[in-house]
């Protein structure tokens, strides 16, 4: 009985502790995060469904953040996918070790262990191809007086889908739990889709309610979340991802996506198995 007082008496001192410290939504905040990072240690599930979800409606929710936590909800879902892949990869090796370790102790000729530790993906090659040819992209458009990591900048956004792509492959998710991820991911891309055309035929109204322009200053910083807009209201749609450009890789690169774990999704083990 005191054990099971102690279980509930430290989580509302650690509680009380955050709220006296930080402000409201900043304590919130971290308490979501402490949630979150706690289901994820016990299933990387978990944490990849979150990272599913709120990358592609971070820079639509990002407008509504207070400035206090405005940064750490900015970057903090990317140190939170690069967590999770040092987790799955930091396991990968352990195992990998593990196995040789008890095939060298297993006096049995038959006995054998997975040679790879990292599993390949009927997509390598065609990401690989399409970081290169933005690299090149990158390389052969450059502009004197531009900075040389504006590129890169463009090119993170579509490195985050492929780092939470190569997560769920690293993760060895169940059937079952991959065809949740896949319909959790095409019900997005719909919505996505839904709402740009829906930018297009509503016009100017939809623009002003998605483009997340307000600029953001810190010390040192100086951050938009989007774009100033250009052109006529209803010619470029971005729906909840901020720029045009961000919608249409998102687009492009979820069909391949789905094309790939398509194929992939009739190799995985059934739960039975």
């Amino acid at each position: 009985m005191p054990y099971k007082n102690f279980i509930i008496i430290i989580p509302l001192l650690a509680l009380s502790a955050i709220i006296s410290f930080f402000s409201l939504p900043a304590a919130l905040a971290i308490i979501v995060g402490l949630v979150l990072l706690v289901l994820s240690w016990r299933n990387v599930f978990w944490g990849v469904l979150f990272l599913s979800v709120y990358t592609p409606l971070e820079p639509f929710l990002l407008k509504f953040a207070p400035d206090e936590i405005y940064l750490y909800l900015r970057y903090g879902g990317e140190g939170f996918m690069a967590m999770l892949a040092l987790i799955l990869i930091g396991q990968k090796i352990t195992n990998h070790k593990s196995q040789i370790t008890n095939k060298s102790k297993i006096q049995n000729p038959n006995f054998q262990t997975n040679n790879s530790t990292f599993p390949r993906s009927p997509l390598d090659l065609p990401l690989l191809a399409f970081i290169v040819l933005g690299i090149i992209s990158m390389i052969l458009n450059y502009e004197p007086g531009v900075p040389w990591y504006v590129g890169f900048l463009g090119l993170r956004q579509v490195l985050r889908y492929v780092v939470l792509y190569y997560i769920v492959i690293l993760a060895g998710f169940s059937r079952q739990q991959i065809i949740i991820i896949l319909k959790v991911m095409t019900g997005l891309v719909l919505l996505e889709a839904g709402l740009g055309v829906a930018q297009a035929m509503i016009g100017e109204r939809a623009d002003m309610f998605f483009l997340p322009g307000k600029r953001r200053e810190f010390p040192g910083l100086d951050l938009v979340a989007g774009v100033e807009q250009f052109w006529l209201s209803g010619q470029r749609v971005f729906a909840t991802l901020g720029r045009y450009d961000r919608l249409g890789v998102f687009l492009s690169f979820f069909l391949l996506i789905f094309s790939g774990l398509a194929v992939s999704l009739g190799k995985l083990p059934s739960e039975h198995e």
